[in-house]
């Protein structure tokens, strides 16, 4: 009687949680191998040892890349590999007081079969595995266990590991500081917070590693500085912090902010994680406009493209030899520029707050009407305070006159008014659009003062 007892490579690889390709390198031409990427290597060759089932545990074939003393404080007891079950089935005899019927005969074929699957999938999944490891790692950093006829046909997959954790793998004080501040990376929604959990997690499980273990009580707490430091959760942060401390776990923690940001996203104004992007989108708008009002007011004819078409202006005056004027003028832009994203930010933050923290401002287009008019009179009036200094202008009309431009209003010879600054900003307005680029605005001349 006979079975299939063959066990396919293929069949095995495909029950690998990572392929080949997505496994990262232990070294390159140019860089040894070090804890850090032989321990990313190990936690994605673990998963797959694991993938590919063995009977009498969940871990699968995860001990042939573990030492036996790693493998029983995850197991509780040693790691048992499978004989050869040989060529043949063994049939019991008379002599062993069992009368080999057909049906004791067809149930020791049976269990030979099983038997040699199994074995053969240890094989395998051993060449398979190891494999991996060696084509991950420059050969020079390993070949001292290679034979010359055999090569690493002979060596277990745990020894390549051992030998390279060995020579390789001490954790040096760069590793531990890399990981602190991987760890301390700032969580940006809309990204995902299942990303700041794993980020977390990594950094425990790694300074673990390092001998420098990380408490739960110490993770939750950094996880929450990271996610008070977005702004966007004040009313949410405070209710955390007013929990009982014994309440205060790194579980918990997942548990309850991942409840909160399910919330903002389901009420927030837009839908998904729009309500996170809407923000930084503002941001980009209004700096991107207050930085063509900044350079323009330093040098105007960097926004103006039609300005070669300007009659010739009266020759200035030769200025007195002035050395570091290029120096002030820089050091008054990037002033300005630093006052400005500091309170474009700060004004983010107090939007998001509200936004995260009251969930009432669900009329957004009456609050952007009153928010655009009184940007305008804050800028109208700061444009006239400026006395005769030059007004910027966006362009030039059909007549050569300068303009500037309008979403709501169309083009206009009144520099004081442009998207920006309009007091009467119809529904959808763009406070980025320009002359140059009129984001689908209106394309008539402006009839309104503002």
């Amino acid at each position: 009687m006979s079975s299939d007892t063959t066990v396919s490579s293929t069949n095995i690889s495909a029950k690998f949680t990572h392929a080949l390709a997505d496994i990262p390198h232990m070294s390159t031409e140019t860089a040894k191998p070090s804890y850090t990427s032989i321990y990313h290597f190990l936690d994605k060759l673990l998963e797959n040892a694991s993938s590919v089932p063995y009977p009498a545990t969940n871990l699968g074939h995860i001990a042939l890349v573990l030492t036996d003393l790693e493998y029983i404080a995850i197991n509780g007891t040693a790691f048992v590999p499978p004989p050869d079950p040989g060529p043949t089935a063994t049939i019991p005899t008379q002599a062993a007081g069992v009368n080999p019927t057909g049906h004791v005969i067809a149930q020791a074929h049976r269990d030979h079969t099983i038997l040699t699957r199994i074995y053969n999938t240890y094989i395998d999944t051993k060449q398979l595995l190891r494999n991996i490891i060696i084509n991950k790692v420059d050969d020079k950093y390993i070949n001292a266990l290679k034979h010359r006829i055999t090569k690493y046909n002979n060596i277990d997959p745990i020894t390549i590991i051992t030998h390279l954790k060995t020579n390789y793998g001490r954790i040096q004080l760069s590793d531990k500081t890399a990981n602190s501040k991987k760890m301390a990376t700032p969580w940006n929604p809309p990204t995902p917070i299942e990303n700041l959990w794993s980020q977390l997690r990594e950094g425990q499980d790694f300074a673990q590693e390092g001998n420098e273990p990380i408490s739960d009580a110490t993770l939750a707490r950094n996880g929450y500085e990271l996610i008070l430091a977005t702004g966007l959760f004040t009313t949410s942060c405070k209710t955390w912090r007013l929990r009982p401390e014994a309440t205060q776990t790194f579980s918990e923690l997942q548990i309850y902010f991942n409840g909160e940001i399910d919330d903002y996203e389901s009420n927030s104004p837009t839908s998904g994680s729009q309500g996170f992007a809407n923000s930084a989108e503002n941001i980009q708008n209004m700096i991107h406009n207050e930085l063509q009002t900044i350079f323009t007011q330093h040098n105007p004819d960097i926004f103006n493209p039609d300005q070669e078409n300007l009659p010739p202006a009266a020759p200035a005056p030769e200025p007195a030899p002035a050395p570091t004027q290029g120096s002030a003028n820089s050091s008054e832009v990037l002033s300005e520029l630093k006052n400005l994203v500091n309170a474009l930010t700060s004004q983010s933050n107090i939007n998001n707050n509200n936004n995260n923290n009251n969930k009432y401002n669900n009329d957004r287009r009456n609050g952007n009407r009153y928010q655009g008019r009184r940007n305008g009179r804050r800028d109208g009036g700061n444009q006239q305070q400026s006395g005769n200094q030059k007004l910027p202008a966006q362009g030039l009309d059909d007549k050569g006159m300068p303009v500037t431009y309008c979403w709501s209003h169309g083009t206009t010879s009144n520099l004081r008014h442009n998207s920006m600054t309009c007091m009467y900003k119809k529904d959808g307005h763009k406070d980025a659009s320009t002359y140059s680029n009129k984001m689908g605005g209106c394309a008539t001349r402006a009839g309104l003062r503002s």
